[in-house]
């Protein structure tokens, strides 16, 4: 039986700060199959012969029959015979005498005793067990297995069929010369149910063919028949090609939907993993369960939300949330929204468009700040919320996922940025009321800290896409800070330098300077292997080796702000974002980037340098004035710079003639 497992709902998640999160229920793939082959010894009674010598007391009758069964017998797994056993997989053959028990289809908790074999002759005399006395050897010559009934290929272009009406198409290893796993026609399994009904191989209801996916006995198939009259799979499902649990089968599985309207009538629209994906979440049409709370019904603890996940609604109540495409498909009191859910795998969330308790409140003018959403003609004052805007098509988005703002109602009873909050004490914006530094507090949308009103800036992830958010100072450890823009740090006040804070967010990234605490004793240039032991707060590395000390950082308006051996360079700390000097070694093959984020000081070039077995790296290297040049130093030559697109460009530098021993500092760790 196919599991759906809980995901976690992550309407935002970050390292430092978090959102409150809400829990939810759709429900992830995760099944299995258990193909065991084993040994044992056999049963031994030193007895058997007679008594021991000097064993006057041995009762005289015979011994008590071989506790194995025999080939064809039933069998099962020992007791707590799992992956996590110390003599796993072996204890899954224990009950057979010929130290192998197959576990037919998907089942995994009862199967038949079987043998290896090469020819039919070597799967005679079975006992007439629970799928009959009948065996043929399944074998590509050198390897084989007995399997009971006729065992006819049913599978690929047989779609799943068997001629004999007391045989069903079961899946396994056959080891055909062809293949090492495939349908055969088998013995129904006893009390199975058909193709279609429903199945719970937990309590103990089972199907004919051992093939039990999402409770529901299904069937192989044939992906390319184009026969309706020859479709074997159960209503509203279709044929998969490679369906990936382990090994790959062609089986029928419940087809793929966007909203309830795609799946037919009995059949609802639920949230899971896509088959053989644990990173992309989709719908697939169930049967209706009609215990279960339904999209747009109130669920809970005692009644689990069958289609997307279970939300808390404003009123206290609860709602069954389905699939969507757009806000029609929701109903009144609900709209459509992408909302983030938790997954295991990389990168930790995944993307679904579902449907959300409420209204959508206010008049949704776009904005960046609050500031955007002040009151005009036609609108009340409104807060700036944000969204992830986009569309997604089976789990994928259309088109790259942005974080947009738009203006949205003002709670009752909110509090201002900074203050506690809950759900007695909303915020402006209610989707930022942020965890962190002990306790809850209001945050508010920024672009850079002068949105803040004496705050801090910060981006942080909300699913997948990040945006600037106001951080009390004293929760950043800068209580008493001016956070007055600077360009170095004469232009800040006792005990504070001018230090870099970079908003890293998706849409419009920003570095910025301000007047913060200052950190460690370590001046512009010190020696540093943290970032608390510099003044500025702001270690970076020298070589690319990370056991090396690395300088501190500090901004700059001229290079008298660096010292000896430093230039103020104009550099790029935040990708896409603006640039801003900072000091820079002026050394020989310190690594460089080409995107401005590590710039060269001085009249240095930044320069692609190879390693050798496809290795380059940027390294700073003094300029010279061309091929005649003699006045590099030992062990460079005079060469044209190289770009990051690996071409030689127009300039000149003095380049190591043999890298890895007079440029290791740049050298790429592996």
């Amino acid at each position: 039986m196919m599991r759906l497992l809980s995901l976690t709902l992550m309407v935002a998640a970050f390292a430092t700060w978090g959102c409150e999160q809400e829990s939810s229920n759709p429900r992830q793939v995760d099944g299995g199959f258990n193909i065991n082959v084993g040994t044992v010894d056999d049963y031994e009674n030193p007895r058997a012969g007679g008594n021991l010598p000097g064993d006057d007391e041995v009762d005289p009758t015979p011994p008590p029959p071989n506790p194995f069964n025999d080939f064809g017998g039933e069998c099962s797994p020992a007791d707590g015979c799992n992956n996590e056993a110390a003599d796993w997989p072996d204890c899954l053959n224990y009950s057979c005498g010929t130290g192998d028990c197959t576990y037919p289809g998907l089942a995994n908790d009862y199967g038949y005793c079987t043998r290896s074999c090469t020819n039919n002759d070597e799967c005679d005399n079975a006992v007439d067990g629970p799928y009959g006395s009948e065996f043929v050897c399944m074998t590509d010559g050198v390897s084989g297995t007995c399997v009971p009934g006729s065992g006819r290929r049913c599978d690929r272009l047989r779609n799943g069929q068997c001629d004999d009406p007391d045989e069903i198409c079961k899946w396994g290893v056959i080891f055909a010369a062809d293949d090492t796993y495939g349908g055969t026609c088998q013995p129904r399994t006893e009390g199975g149910r058909e193709v279609g009904e429903t199945c719970d191989e937990e309590q103990g209801i089972n199907c004919a063919n051992d093939l039990c996916l999402f409770d529901t006995c299904t069937s192989l198939c044939n992906p390319n028949n184009n026969n309706p009259n020859q479709d074997p799979c159960p209503t509203g499902w279709t044929c998969f090609d490679d369906f990936d649990i382990g090994v790959t089968l062609d089986v029928c599985l419940p087809a793929y939907c966007e909203t309830n309207d795609d799946c037919t009538n009995g059949f609802t629209c639920v949230l899971t993993f896509e088959f053989n994906s644990d990173t992309v979440l989709r719908g697939i049409c169930l049967a209706t369960d009609e215990g279960s709370p339904q999209p747009g019904e109130a669920c809970g603890p005692d009644g689990e939300c069958q289609g997307a996940t279970c939300f808390d609604t404003d009123d206290g109540g609860t709602l069954c949330s389905g699939m969507c495409d757009n806000d029609a498909d929701c109903g009144p009191g609900a709209y459509c929204d992408i909302v983030n859910f938790g997954i295991d795998a990389d990168p930790g969330s995944a993307p679904a468009q579902i449907c959300r308790p409420g209204e959508r409140s206010g008049s949704g003018r776009v904005c960046e700040v609050d500031s955007d959403c002040a009151a005009d003609d036609d609108n009340p004052e409104e807060a700036c919320d944000y969204y992830i805007a986009g569309q997604l098509d089976g789990g994928r988005y259309v088109s790259p996922p942005r974080l947009a703002g738009r203006c949205a109602e003002i709670a009752d009873n909110a509090v201002g940025v900074g203050e506690t909050c809950s759900e007695l004490q909303p915020c402006r914006t209610e989707g930022l009321c942020l965890n962190g530094g002990g306790g809850s507090f209001c945050s508010a949308a920024c672009r850079d800290s002068r949105d803040c009103d004496g705050g801090l800036c910060l981006a942080i992830d909300f699913g997948g896409q990040s945006g600037g958010v106001c951080i009390p100072g004293a929760l950043f450890g800068q209580e008493g800070a001016s956070l007055d823009p600077c360009r170095n740090d004469s232009e800040c006040g006792d005990g504070e330098t001018c230090q870099l804070n970079p908003i890293e967010a998706s849409q419009n990234p920003v570095a910025e300077l301000l007047c913060l605490l200052e950190g460690g004793n370590g001046g512009p240039g010190a020696n540093c292997t943290a970032a608390e032991q510099c003044a500025s707060n702001d270690c970076q590395p020298r070589t690319t080796d990370p056991a090396d000390p690395g300088y501190c950082r500090a901004p700059c308006a001229a290079d008298a702000d660096c010292g000896a051996g430093y230039a103020c360079e104009r550099v790029r700390p935040v990708a896409g974002g603006n640039g801003l000097n900072m000091c820079r070694p002026i050394a020989t093959c310190q690594p460089c980037s080409f995107d401005g984020s590590a710039p060269c000081g001085g009249d240095y070039a930044c320069s692609q340098v190879n390693y050798g077995a496809g290795v380059t790296g940027g390294a700073c290297l003094a300029d010279c004035d061309g091929p005649g040049d003699l006045s590099c130093a030992d062990g460079f030559g005079c060469r044209a710079v190289i770009g990051g697109d690996g071409r030689a460009t127009d300039a000149y530098a003095c380049t190591p003639l043999l890298p890895e021993e007079t440029c290791g500092n740049a050298r790429p760790q592996p």
